[in-house]
């Protein structure tokens, strides 16, 4: 059974109406190295090693629009796939990482689960990765050389704007922005970090 939660589809978007083609993708690029604050809060070299493996999300989801909100919690895996059309379509070293998140979101007096899928890709330097949907299509850069970075998608007439803020090693906070003829959210999200399992 599909469900019409905010959270079920508000990054899960039409590749129709959200295709960016690469001249666009480099000047939104730009535009956003340009936006964002020069004080670091933990800075992050290398980006693909800083975010594998596990993490617990914790978010908040307000849809402005009813007054309606709800949470969701659950985990996120970081993972390299091991397939070789993955790493031929990638930058820099070829690292591809999955973005697997799986969990539950409670929403008017209702729960549902929720299952989300990215691919980030490296690039030239390896503090940044280029963000992908599962079905091909970009969604947005990555570059936590800062500890912060802000980043725009549109889609359609929507736009989507997210910050990140690494607090530590073991904590990330990301916020995303959605406003739009369609949509009017607010989704607040903390990353802690889970240890590693002992074999």
């Amino acid at each position: 059974m599909q469900h019409s939660y905010p959270e079920a589809d508000t990054l899960r978007q039409d590749p129709q109406h959200c295709s960016v083609d690469a001249a666009e993708r480099a000047a939104r690029q730009n535009q956003v190295r340009n936006q964002n604050p020069a004080e670091p809060a933990l800075t992050v070299p290398d980006l693909a090693a800083f975010l594998i493996g596990s993490w617990r999300i914790e978010r908040t989801v307000l849809d402005r629009a009813s007054g309606q909100s709800g949470t969701f919690e659950g985990q996120l895996v970081f993972t390299t796939p091991q397939h070789p059309e993955l790493k031929n379509s990638a930058h820099g070293d070829g690292t591809v990482l999955r973005y697997s998140e799986t969990g539950k979101l409670r929403w008017a007096g209702t729960q549902a689960p929720v299952k989300r899928d990215y691919l980030l890709h490296s690039t030239d330097n390896p503090a940044v990765l280029d963000w992908y949907f599962d079905y091909g299509g970009y969604f947005h850069s990555l570059d936590l050389r800062t500890g912060q970075w802000r980043a725009e998608h549109p889609c359609s007439a929507d736009r989507y704007r997210v910050e990140y803020a690494v607090h530590s090693a073991e904590l990330l906070e990301v916020s995303w922005d959605v406003a739009g003829p369609t949509k009017d959210q607010l989704l607040h999200s903390l990353w802690r970090r889970l240890p590693e399992k002992q074999s």
